[in-house]
């Protein structure tokens, strides 16, 4: 694990343990634990946890379980690899696997006041079901939701009222049929980390929902069949998704976008500032044409994108029906067998515009590379009077690879300096050839001549890359090239 890693996730174990410490004042008592392990019943089907319960790997539980309002607040459930099993509540009759999850995290009303669950801390469970959490509604579908929608601070109404702080640590989730994890609108700082998340999903395996935000997903691997792709950020901003394994990508990977006016709910965030780096897709069995990330998926494509256009809200869903997401930092994602820059796309020029100064360096490897150490070498070359051009290799260091490149050139007379230099992933030419169609501006295989194309430019993924200048003059030619590659 590179120092990098390291120093993140000890700072990240710190914060826990200052945010989740258990009070040991608060643990279950034997009774409550019996009610909790009771075989499931239609008349007893359900149980509460508001105390810090922890189990034996023998246990099973087959209710489903509630954390609920502000008394399940700074509480834990450590099943010490113990199981939780939705499907015994299915073949008796009693849950649906469409309609029921193994456990919920809720925050309840009670008139005007709300009651909200926070520092919650689950780990070490093999669960079959979904978790489910859930802040004002469960979904863009309901009353208090909607209605809190219609009016500016929904956001941050939306986030006062639902579940924080949760920890979700060593689990291992079997979808039946929905997400394996739905985190609803307002939802956040949820962390999601060292978990195994597969079975299958009548939509996707982990869906982060409007107006959530700062939530972790860490060192996961992420392996559902799903029927769409494999996590959504439906209008949630400000998320670290790192390090995890993303398996089995054929119906696609993450996706970025805005549901637009769904359920007549105004969207007010985007999916934006969100980080997804260092992450692992394998594509083995990769069979369509499905993005890996998709940054700007919908953009007012759904026909109830017109469902809250009677509302006008400014920056909204309301009068704007674009998906607009912004700042997202897509970088060091490996990609096993396939190609990022196939990959990896924008829904709009728009979106592109808004995000590729924070996308670049994501990679294609026949293996996975661990311990990666980003490393910027630059190289140039430069020649005058000589109609031939100047051309050379580009050399990363030794056991390292070029993930992305940037370029600049001067195809007539003249110097190019750093601060020529483009967004990574393109080639800039700063000053064309008077004779344009015997010049060029090269960067593996990407060749241009023109002044403000900013093209895009691709890396070898090889150690070397192959890269120069050309100009043809009467009098020879200059041309000068310079840029710089990332190599990991």
């Amino acid at each position: 694990m590179c120092n990098r890693k390291n120093m993140l996730f000890s700072i990240f174990i710190i914060t826990s343990l200052f945010n989740f410490s258990v009070n040991a004042a608060n643990v279950c008592t034997d009774m409550k634990k019996a009610e909790i392990l009771e075989w499931v019943s239609e008349i007893r089907p359900s149980a509460t946890i508001d105390c810090d319960l922890s189990l034996k790997s023998t246990d099973v539980i087959t209710k489903k379980i509630y954390f609920e309002g502000d008394d399940a607040s700074n509480t834990s459930l450590n099943c010490n690899s113990a199981k939780i099993d939705l499907n015994v509540g299915i073949r008796a009759g009693i849950f649906s696997m469409e309609n029921d999850d193994a456990i919920t995290i809720q925050s309840s009303k009670d008139k005007d006041t709300w009651s909200v669950p926070q520092n919650i801390v689950i780990q070490d469970c093999r669960i079959s079901g979904s978790i489910r959490v859930i802040g004002m509604d469960d979904n863009e579908f309901a009353d208090d939701l909607t209605a809190s929608s219609l009016n500016t601070g929904h956001t941050e109404r939306s986030n006062s009222t639902a579940p924080s702080n949760i920890l979700l640590k060593n689990l291992e989730i079997e979808a039946l049929f929905r997400p394996a994890l739905y985190l609803s609108p307002g939802v956040n700082r949820v962390t999601l980390q060292q978990s195994y998340l597969h079975g299958a999903s009548d939509t996707v395996g982990l869906y982060l929902d409007a107006e959530s935000n700062y939530h972790n997903v860490l060192e996961n691997t992420i392996a559902v069949n799903t029927s769409d792709y494999m996590v959504a950020l439906d209008g949630s901003a400000y998320n670290r998704i790192e390090y995890n394994y993303i398996v089995a990508n054929n119906t696609g990977g993450i996706y970025l976008f805005r549901n637009c006016g769904e359920g007549g709910m105004v969207r007010h965030q985007t999916a934006s500032f969100n980080s997804i780096q260092n992450n692992y897709f394998i594509y083995n069995n990769y069979l369509n044409d499905k993005s890996a990330i998709n940054i700007g998926a919908n953009n007012g494509e759904q026909t109830y994108c017109i469902e809250d256009d009677n509302n006008n809200l400014k920056y909204t869903s309301s009068t704007d029906n674009q998906d607009n997401t912004e700042s997202n930092t897509v970088m060091y994602n490996q990609f096993l067998n396939a190609d990022p820059h196939e990959l990896i796309r924008f829904g709009s020029d728009e979106d592109e515009a808004l995000n590729e100064a924070s996308v670049y360096a994501n990679f294609r490897v026949t293996s996975f590379k661990q311990n990666i150490e980003p490393e910027i070498v630059e190289f140039e070359c430069k020649v005058e009077t000589n109609s031939y051009g100047c051309y050379k290799y580009a050399t990363c260091p030794d056991n390292k690879i070029s993930a992305s490149v940037r370029a600049a050139c001067n195809l007539e007379w003249g110097s190019v300096s750093l601060y020529d230099l483009p967004h990574w992933g393109h080639i800039d030419v700063i000053r064309e050839s008077d004779t344009l169609p015997d010049s060029e501006c090269l960067v593996h295989e990407t060749s241009s001549y023109l002044e403000d194309s900013h093209t895009n430019a691709y890396p070898s993924y090889n150690n070397q890359m192959f890269i120069g200048c050309k100009e043809h003059d009467q009098n020879g030619g200059d041309c000068h090239i310079l840029g710089q590659q990332i190599c990991l």
